[in-house]
């Protein structure tokens, strides 16, 4: 990068600006420890020693840090060029629409002014710069505003400030279609009026403050360099109680709290503590500073669970707001731990919502000048045992008046929060809206006197709220075929030409000649259009796209908008086979528009396809019923096989391992009982199991002995095949692929065992795959990878996403595209996996991968994605179905042998429509209709040889 000024002509800028008030000088020490700063030295400074702190963190120049003292910052070094180098002396947010800047400096000034040194040149470019006073941040922001600079240009910017505040908040805003906010230097000139004081940048030197004449005490529970919310005290798992502080953690010892630490008197330990920033090392996994982090316990880690906070009050009463929640690894529901006030229950029961944050008010009274809280657990589950708590905010409440304030400030917390996500959103994501480029058909006069237009795309259209029927589609008949037993899906669609309030799709029961089948083998859903990630899984820029199929047969639609119709029909394992017919009517007031469902029922049944098609799953977030429709859902959409997680019990008897797979095999049997057929890839940790237990113990002895009790499960006939699985991705890094490389070594030690690994890169399955049997890789190989590695005897399996938001791409990846590559299984990440609330794709670092959402009552949700790969299972299943019928004919009379020849050569015509590797777009350039005539002219091949 090339410097925007020169140093000499940037001294004369500032120099100019200092005469424009004399009294004003530097307060954000810029270049005080750069020698070479020299035009900087000659300005007059105060070295306040303050800081300032990213939100998010800087991509580079600051690049992950929380806090950045002025002496160390490459935005106050003194160095205003973009000249590279290390370190930098600029900084940039890569691919942020906003990012923020908090400048804290230390102590009450007259601020005169600020100055940001801008780069808005190429991919770079800032907007504007927003400036507010540090103040309350539960102040409404408008509070707090100074003004705005507009129209940001490259180089210096200035803004007048004339506040008195102990520092400022800079909100930086990108240029449209810039992927960089790039700064390399931010002056902050005025007068010191204060003291110096003890605030820091990530937040109060205490929990104690004052606000409207009442005292009140607020705590952000994580790490001491994790950001705080609304400037509250950072409380750490290592704040031990003691009376010069006035509040901390109780240390325990035998289960019995006491002053000092189990690990010495001036030791900053608590036992059994811990403590975890969710959004440390992720872009955007949290979207408030407040529930990002939280201090903890778990006896998964420790055995002291128990654990108590001590904040010294006067005597009085106390509303008390307490919040918990795990945005990453949290459980929806009832959690396992309450909470107890001097030495009562105030809390017995803590429910998370789906987003997986909550809080709880109680009121406590305090008579002996200390108020203690202790949180404690109950949990069969160790891994379950244990609570988490983010902040707190303790408000007095013994008079009417303080009750008031109690409220006022909880209010304002909320609020505070809530306006920290919205911000959130703003700056980090961007709406790209569909653009609907089909020009709409002319509507008939029916049609407005209807007030809408319906018609019956091919199920794989996606079909958008401002997509719109053309001349080709309206019209399109409402048919399908499927054999006995087969779940078929068709779409009904309406575009409203007004209002439409109470929109309501009705079927009829489907007759023919050989028998009815009635209107309850159609299930009946409406597609939901919603907001998405568009791109990539980390992508930050969203669509509203269709993708959930929900429950109902009513719609509301605004006028000039569309929605559709979701209909499943499930044909009865003892249909007779031929032509069924059906009335639908799409109705609104009284005006509707009718159609016949026409489903020709196939006579014969579809074997099972030939390759196994899994799920990435996550057994041990599921129990009960919940796991039982979960699986029964996956099996009802062609899935035969799971990846499980259930880990071995180890456990460390008189210096002997011993392994308990009790809980296995019962998943195991209930797996195999609820058609679940294998193989199943097992990834557990033994291996760190096992260092906690034995931690001078011989690990790889140890590592096969678990191994092998793990292949006698594998080996009972009631359970499932495993596949030993102990590292996933070694392509990520090399780390990966040697412990993968060591780790299947030791598998192979155990007779008849089999290591699974995933290979994400091919150039690390041929460095570290030597030692492991199936090499699972990812959709993107190529055919000679394929080739080489099935030459040197690997057992060749793929894996890749479920959530593609395209049918067709969906349905190719398990069937005719999937069928085409030489892999014996695909597994598809991930049947259930989401960020905080599964019903919000924006909320976490990456989107949520959901084939099917977790209902209320634990009822699986499809998603269009899901019901395609189940059309895609079908698509094999006709391969196989067609290639047993041809086996059976070649052994048979001689006309029967060539009626096998002329169908094994449609066969390999079908299969020949495309030579393309690419899984998922296989036969793109045939329409829907086209490519759904392949799976006819297999059904048409089957017929002719009965």
């Amino acid at each position: 990068m090339s410097k925007v000024l020169p140093l000499i002509v940037v001294a004369i800028v500032l120099m100019g600006s200092v005469a424009l008030g004399q009294q004003s000088v530097l307060l954000t020490d810029n270049g005080v420890t750069n020698e070479k700063a020299a035009d900087y030295a000659k300005l007059p400074h105060f070295k306040t020693g303050g800081a300032y702190l990213p939100s998010p963190a800087l991509t580079s120049g600051d690049e992950g840090k929380a806090r950045v003292s002025f002496a160390e910052g490459a935005l106050t070094d003194g160095n205003i060029t973009y000249n590279s180098g290390k370190p930098a002396p600029y900084a940039y947010w890569q691919g942020a629409r906003s990012g923020e800047l908090l400048f804290d400096l230390g102590r009450m000034c007259q601020i005169d002014r600020v100055r940001v040194n801008l780069l808005n040149s190429g991919p770079h470019g800032t907007s504007q710069v927003q400036v507010f006073v540090k103040g309350d941040p539960l102040e409404f922001p408008d509070n707090l505003k100074v003004g705005v600079i507009e129209n940001a240009m490259n180089g210096w910017n200035e803004l007048p400030v004339g506040k008195r505040a102990d520092g400022l908040r800079l909100v930086f805003a990108a240029q449209e279609g810039k992927s960089y906010i790039t700064a390399s230097e931010v002056e902050i000139w005025g007068q010191v009026v204060g003291e110096a004081t003890t605030a820091q940048a990530m937040g109060a030197a205490s929990p104690k403050r004052v606000s409207d004449g009442f005292t009140w005490w607020a705590f952000d529970f994580g790490p001491k360099d994790s950001p705080s919310f609304g400037e509250f005290y950072v409380s750490s798992m290592t704040d031990v109680y003691d009376k010069q502080r006035g509040f901390g953690w109780q240390p325990y010892k035998d289960g019995q709290p006491m002053v000092e630490s189990n690990f010495g008197p001036s030791s900053a330990a608590v036992p059994g503590l811990g403590e975890r920033d969710r959004g440390a090392k992720k872009k955007s996994v949290s979207c408030d500073r407040l529930y990002r982090d939280f201090v903890s316990s778990c006896e998964y880690y420790h055995s002291q669970v128990r654990q108590t906070l001590a904040v010294d009050v006067p005597n009085g009463t106390y509303r008390c707001l307490s919040m918990h929640g795990d945005i990453e690894y949290g459980r929806q529901g009832k959690q396992n731990f309450w909470i107890e006030a001097e030495g009562k229950p105030v809390v017995k029961e803590i429910t998370l919502p789906p987003t997986l944050m909550t809080d709880v008010v109680y009121d406590v009274t305090v008579t002996d000048g200390q108020l203690d809280l202790t949180f404690d657990a109950q949990s069969d589950d160790p891994a379950q045992r244990g609570f988490g708590i983010c902040g707190l905010v303790i408000m007095p409440a013994g008079t009417a008046a303080e009750k008031a304030f109690a409220d006022k400030r909880i209010a304002l917390v909320r609020a505070a929060i809530q306006r920290e996500r919205d911000d959130y959103f703003a700056r980090t994501f961007k709406l790209t809206p569909y653009v609907e480029t089909a020009t709409m058909v002319e509507p008939t006069a029916a049609d407005r006197k209807r007030g809408f237009i319906a018609w019956t795309p091919s199920w794989m259209t996606l079909l958008y709220p401002n997509s719109v029927p053309t001349a080709e589609v309206v019209g399109r008949p409402l048919t399908a075929f499927a054999a006995p037993g087969e779940y078929e899906p068709v779409v009904v669609a309406v575009r409203a030409l007004e209002p439409l309030k109470g929109l309501k799709l009705q079927v009829g029961d489907l007759k023919g000649a050989a028998g009815v089948i009635p209107a309850s083998a159609v299930e009946l859903r409406t597609v939901k259009c919603w907001p998405q990630r568009a791109g990539s899984s980390w992508s930050t820029e969203y669509q509203v796209m269709p993708e959930l199929l929900e429950t109902g047969q009513t719609l509301n639609l605004e006028k000039d908008t569309t929605g559709e119709y979701w209909l499943t029909i499930l044909v009865p394992a003892k249909a007779k086979p031929g032509q069924y017919a059906a009335p639908v009517r799409v109705s609104s007031g009284g005006r509707e528009w009718q159609a016949t469902l026409k489903l020709q029922v196939l006579p014969f049944k579809l074997a099972e396809p030939e390759r196994v098609v899994g799920m990435y799953w996550y057994d041990n977030k599921v129990s009960g019923e919940a796991l039982d429709k979960q699986v029964r859902d996956m099996v009802a959409h062609g899935m035969r096989a799971v990846t499980v997680n259930c880990p071995p019990k180890l456990s460390n008897v008189d210096g002997k391992l011993v392994v308990d797979t009790t809980d296995l095999r019962a998943l195991l049997r209930r797996l195999r009982q609820l058609g679940i057929t294998g193989p199943v890839p097992h990834n557990a940790n033994h291996e760190s199991a096992i260092k906690r237990l034995f931690p001078q113990g011989d690990q790889d002895a140890l590592y096969v002995q678990v191994t092998a009790e793990l292949e006698k499960v594998s080996n009972d006939p009631e359970c499932l095949k495993l596949l030993h699985y102990p590292v996933d991705e070694i392509g990520n890094d090399d780390a990966r692929g040697e412990k993968a490389h060591h780790l299947c070594e030791l598998v192979a030690k155990v007779p008849g065992a089999t290591s699974y690994i995933t290979v994400n890169n091919y150039k690390s399955g041929e460095k570290w795959g030597s030692t492991f049997d199936i090499w699972c890789g990812n959709v993107d190989y190529q055919t000679d990878q394929e080739q080489t590695l099935l030459a040197s005897g690997k057992r060749y399996m793929r894996y890749g996403s479920s959530y593609v938001n395209d049918c067709r791409r969906a349905r190719n990846n398990c069937g005719l595209g999937f069928y085409k590559r030489p892999a014996e299984a695909m597994y598809f990440w991930h049947y259930q996996c989401y960020n905080a609330d599964p019903f919000n794709d924006l909320d976490g670092d990456a989107r949520d991968w959901c084939a099917a959402y977790p209902g209320p009552d634990g009822t699986p949700i499809p998603t269009m994605d899901w019901e395609s790969h189940r059309e895609g299972i079908d698509d094999m299943r006709y391969v196989a179905t067609l290639k047993q019928a041809i086996a059976k004919a070649e052994k048979g009379t001689a006309v029967q042998k060539q009626a096998a020849a002329k169908a094994r050569a449609e066969l390999e015509a079908v299969l020949a429509v495309d030579d393309s590797i690419t899984q998922t777009r296989w036969a793109e350039k045939l329409s829907h209709d086209e490519y759904n005539n392949l799976r006819w002219r297999l059904a048409q091949a089957i017929m002719a040889l009965q």
